[in-house]
């Protein structure tokens, strides 16, 4: 019996440490080496809403929607006041009219962040997510890696090393499957370094064989000095207003 009860706590502290609670926030910072890697495609509207949930209006310009892939990768992180070791996550995001929709998010399984959004129903499946970022004088290199059970993709390029200027976002709005429940707001800042082109390979079942992506993106770029500190709210306030990249 005492077993059974001590195997009944173990089991709750595991799901209550994964859980992601109203108000709690999901922060990484730039002391912690926080990089992030973005590939943007410009795609037909009727492409960009068979990608969104059917409740999500996308933001569309002249017939054309865009599609980002977002690699993000962090030394340390930390959920509330807890603090975790290495998280390699990737997104992909379609900016709407006053919110960044992710309908799927790509990281390791034992990673307390992707556990607390698959339980909150953002569109969650399990894989490896690397990201790299070398400075080498006037160039940076950089090296990115999604490995999923059945395909994976690699990213590879180098940038002359010209930071633009802070890009400082006081309310990211990112959103789920549902427009009004789920939400994580928040600001986020980076200074970007613009790719002009890079190299992308591919097999198996992944995200740019699945929505059938041309190999180069239209804009590609880096985020350095990179911090985000998004709260969780599974109720939308009311009069909320928040703006994308």
């Amino acid at each position: 019996m005492k077993m059974s009860v001590g195997l009944i706590c173990l089991l709750f502290l595991q799901m209550s440490c994964s859980t992601i609670k109203n108000g709690e926030s999901w922060k990484m910072r730039p002391e912690d080496k926080t990089i992030g890697l973005t590939l943007l495609w410009n795609l037909p509207e009727a492409k960009i809403r068979e990608i969104v949930p059917p409740n999500q209006i996308p933001r569309i310009q002249n017939g054309t929607g865009v599609l980002m892939l977002f690699l993000c990768s962090t030394d340390t992180y930390y959920i509330g006041k807890k603090e975790y070791g290495h998280l390699g996550v990737a997104h992909l995001i379609v900016p709407l009219e006053n919110e960044i929709s992710i309908p799927e998010t790509i990281g390791l399984k034992n990673q307390a962040i992707i556990r607390g959004l698959d339980q909150k129903g953002f569109g969650v499946q399990f894989g490896d997510v690397r990201l790299r970022l070398e400075e080498k004088g006037d160039w940076v290199d950089v090296e990115g890696d999604i490995i999923l059970e059945k395909g994976e993709m690699h990213f590879s390029g180098r940038a002359e090393n010209k930071k633009g200027n802070q890009v400082s976002l006081a309310n990211t709005t990112l959103v789920g499957k549902n427009l009004q429940e789920d939400v994580l707001s928040g600001p986020e800042f980076y200074q970007p370094i613009s790719f002009k082109s890079i190299t992308v390979n591919q097999k198996g079942e992944n995200w740019i064989q699945k929505y059938d992506l041309t190999s180069v993106p239209n804009r590609i770029w880096v985020n350095v000095y990179f911090g985000v500190d998004f709260k969780y709210l599974n109720l939308r306030p009311s009069r909320m207003k928040s703006h994308t990249h």
